[in-house]
């Protein structure tokens, strides 16, 4: 997959860093809050009870689908790389191969040559997440453009 336009040297380590830093830090609280085990029924013991001025059991039934949907879109993003890109990113921050294994797979030898797949990788994963987060509407604060600089983040 050809990336939609040319970066910069500095460009493409920044969008690595964010990509890396988003998937090793932000990713697993996002899985967390999505899963199953994050919901209870609500409890009922059969008498009527005045409306609650905030319905904690719909907040948590909210919660878990934003961050549901979110999570699938991490994972959906995936599909849109190339397939040596595919192999790196689902490798590295889902697999949690080591990086030899990712190398013995892509037929890679010497760190410089993987480390820049790696960084393509990364910005191929990124546009991805940014098409498919803008068509699902997520919310920035939970997946946040990662082609941008940390500080030009709103």
């Amino acid at each position: 997959m050809k990336t939609s336009k040319k970066y910069s040297k500095e460009q493409l380590n920044t969008v690595y860093h964010n990509v890396d830093n988003f998937l090793k830090d932000d990713y697993p609280t996002i899985y967390r809050k999505s899963s199953e085990w994050f919901i209870t029924s609500p409890s009922l013991d059969g008498m009527p009870k005045a409306p609650a001025q905030i319905n904690k059991n719909e907040d948590k039934f909210i919660n878990h689908s934003i961050y549901d949907m979110a999570n699938k879109i991490i994972h959906a993003a995936i599909g849109g790389c190339s397939k040596e890109s595919k192999i790196i990113i689902q490798g590295r921050y889902f697999d949690k191969l080591k990086q030899q294994h990712i190398q013995m797979k892509l037929n890679v030898s010497g760190n410089s040559p993987y480390y820049r797949k790696l960084k393509r990788a990364c910005l191929e994963y990124a546009e991805c997440l940014a098409t498919i987060s803008k068509y699902y509407h997520i919310d920035k604060s939970i997946i946040p453009d990662l082609r941008i600089k940390e500080d030009a983040k709103v």
